[in-house]
């Protein structure tokens, strides 16, 4: 199976850290940073022990989607240089 490199992001929120991963649209919160990405992780490991295969392979596809659009160089090398300068 293909190793994914998904996002995390983490916010705080009021007392707590929210932390969401973009790519698989799963979420999880914590005290800490370290909690919230720790209990990320877990999320991530209940998500796939629960989830119906059909949703595991779709979301799989939408974060390997994004993880090659990431990839994409979406500018012309003009456009690259006048953005380097600002």
């Amino acid at each position: 199976m293909r190793k994914l490199q998904l996002t995390a992001i983490i916010e705080r929120e009021e007392e707590q850290y929210v932390a969401f991963c973009t790519e698989l649209d799963i979420a999880s919160q914590g005290d800490t940073v370290e909690e919230a990405r720790l209990n990320l992780i877990e999320s991530f490991d209940g998500f796939y022990e629960v989830a119906d295969p059909s949703e595991v392979e779709s979301r799989r596809e939408t974060a390997i989607a994004s993880e090659q659009a990431l990839a994409k160089d979406w500018l012309k090398p003009e456009e690259d240089a006048a953005w380097q300068d600002l």
